[in-house]
């Protein structure tokens, strides 16, 4: 690709998403791509000017509202997947210091 097409259809893509998503948040599709064993389909959030650079490389596409709703479903799922096994493991770290013999404590008999 030349350059300075490149760089032309950079900037009319980095203008066209700047109009279209005033908060600066972009969400993506991957594309499959075998050169870099890219899966398709997987959803990501990236700046303007990410997302543009994405675009015309052709290695992504701007996600569907279905694509971006799954996509926040999923990242809920997760934090609670997450949240419940940070959870756990402060009740076992809990549990653990209460069994710990205390060590240097003489015993008044």
């Amino acid at each position: 690709m030349d350059v300075k097409l490149f760089y032309r259809q950079l900037a009319a893509k980095q203008a066209e998403l700047t109009d279209s998503h005033p908060d600066g948040a972009v969400y993506l599709v991957s594309l499959p791509n075998p050169a870099i064993q890219a899966r398709a389909g997987v959803v990501c959030e990236a700046p303007i000017e990410i997302a543009a650079r994405n675009i015309v490389k052709a290695t992504h596409k701007l996600a569907t509202a279905e694509q971006i709703t799954a996509y926040h479903q999923e990242q809920s799922a997760e934090r609670v997947r997450i949240q419940a096994a940070e959870a756990a493991r402060r009740a076992r770290e809990a549990v653990s210091r209460l069994n710990l013999p205390r060590v240097g404590v003489k015993r008044c008999a």
